[in-house]
């Protein structure tokens, strides 16, 4: 099993090797990785997620529409990772297992993945979701305590979730498959954080990866639920910009994962291709503002720290488009 979040100077390798590669491939013509979200719904109410801000229409997203999604890709060509989640429970879509099996079968990224937080993860969802193709399924655990997993998601029940991941551990094993990978995580929080040696010491030798993922406030909607509090830095560009879409269930787009409210929305799948989105004045004009400092213009922006969690190529990319900063970015 891989205990990578517990071996810093692996993590340090890897991060290094991602750099390296995000800056081999920028400028992209198309994102490197794309989020769809098939449902904004939820099953659980979680003290660290923003959706009880958000004013967003409730809704699950049409195969067409998702066919759509994929047809463009295959035009391009080829992702390397296709996440069918944001800011739902993606378990709560019907037709889930369609949508991960059209996106294998039409050979559209090298990972199609999933992130849940189990509830739904019974045996018969576990068969359906193996079966699909998955590559690489992420539950969301966030305690090791039922106490504590209560008090953070104010319902559900840890030991029925827990029950879940094994089965679908076993299931794995049972259907002869190495896929898909199987990663339990949790939210680094005050709440949880003397947790963190019982999550790892339950998990480490059951799951394939066990991960502890920062605290961010989603743009500030959140108070700092972080243990020792968000720490100050010298702001970088975002980093997300250049190899990451979003495509919200409704078809429309956003600049990244964390706009939980719809408040970046830029257009729409259903209007022009991804490939013209990207390459738009709207995502190089919040990239320009990006490598510029100018975010106290862009409200999206502004209060955000999810920046933070990513790499920090800011100098690079201040390099790399220096005689562009001064005259804005070109678009098609």
């Amino acid at each position: 099993m891989l205990k990578f979040i517990r071996d810093p100077e692996r993590i340090k390798r890897w991060m290094n090797l991602r750099v390296m590669l995000i800056k081999n491939l920028i400028p992209l013509d198309y994102p490197l990785i794309i989020n769809v979200e098939p449902t904004n719904a939820c099953n659980l109410k979680c003290v660290m997620c923003p959706r009880r801000f958000s004013n967003r229409k409730i809704g699950y997203m049409e195969m067409e529409t998702f066919e759509k999604i994929i047809n463009d890709i295959k035009e391009f060509g080829i992702v390397f990772r296709l996440f069918l989640q944001k800011d739902g429970e993606p378990l709560l879509h019907p037709e889930l297992e369609s949508m991960i099996r059209m996106a294998k079968a039409k050979r559209v990224a090298k990972m199609v993945s999933v992130i849940t937080n189990g509830v739904l993860l019974s045996p018969k969802r576990a068969r359906e979701l193996i079966r699909s193709g998955i590559d690489d399924i992420s539950i969301s655990l966030d305690a090791a305590k039922e106490t504590t997993y209560r008090q953070l998601k104010s319902s559900g029940s840890l030991e029925e979730v827990e029950e879940n991941v094994r089965g679908l551990l076993n299931l794995r094993k049972e259907l002869g498959r190495s896929k898909p990978i199987i990663r339990v995580r949790m939210v680094d929080l005050r709440e949880n954080c003397g947790e963190r040696e019982a999550f790892f010491k339950k998990w480490e030798s059951v799951a394939d990866f066990v991960e502890v993922i920062p605290f961010h406030t989603w743009k500030g909607a959140i108070e700092d639920l972080s243990p020792d509090g968000i720490p100050v830095c010298e702001r970088y560009p975002c980093s997300l910009l250049w190899y990451t879409a979003v495509i919200n269930w409704d078809g429309s787009l956003s600049p990244c994962c964390i706009d939980y409210d719809g408040a970046g929305i830029f257009g729409s799948i259903n209007d022009r291709t991804l490939y013209q989105h990207w390459n738009g004045h709207n995502m190089e004009g919040l990239r320009h503002a990006h490598i510029a400092g100018c975010l106290e213009e862009v409200p999206f922006c502004r209060n955000c720290e999810y920046w933070r969690i990513k790499e920090d190529i800011g100098g690079w990319l201040k390099k790399k488009y220096a005689s562009r900063i001064n005259k804005g970015f070109n678009s098609p």
